[in-house]
């Protein structure tokens, strides 16, 4: 799920590299209409799909996948990349007096780390038991070489 300020073809590299591995991907577009309302209309296009489910979502688009996801059987992981994970009932504006800016901020290839972190996501996925696990899975970036 693209962020505030994007589409959905941000994620055409990534589907490319999905596609190839033999995964099939949904790149549904963001209403960006609010958060109840996005969410909502993400949870409709998760309806439409079959089978076990893995959400990326970039900026504000973690929250449309946190919110769309909530008790949804299917979705089996999480993939947070730079993205908005708020604490339950905090608004939009509240969001950024959470956080201070860090040295780090714009140092990465955003598109790359996206790539990375949801191919790492996908190969936890593809190495986990049929049993689900309700632990989140968490994608640590790389270090810089």
């Amino acid at each position: 799920m693209h962020g505030a300020f994007a589409d959905s073809s941000s994620w055409n590299g990534v589907i490319e590299r999905l596609q190839a591995q033999g995964y099939p991907v949904v790149a549904a577009a963001n209403p960006l209409r609010g958060l109840a309302s996005d969410s909502a209309y993400v949870r409709s296009v998760l309806d439409s799909v079959k089978g076990p489910i893995v959400l990326a979502g970039h900026s504000y688009g973690g929250a449309v996948i946190s919110s769309a996801a909530a008790a949804d059987p299917d979705v089996k992981a999480l993939v947070y990349i730079a993205a908005v994970t708020p604490e339950v009932g905090r608004t939009p504006p509240s969001w950024s007096t959470s956080f201070r800016a860090t040295p780090l901020a714009g140092t990465w290839s955003r598109r790359r780390s996206r790539c990375q972190a949801v191919a790492r996501a996908l190969t936890c996925m593809s190495r986990m038991t049929r049993s689900v696990s309700t632990s989140p899975v968490t994608c640590r970036p790389r270090s810089p070489r």
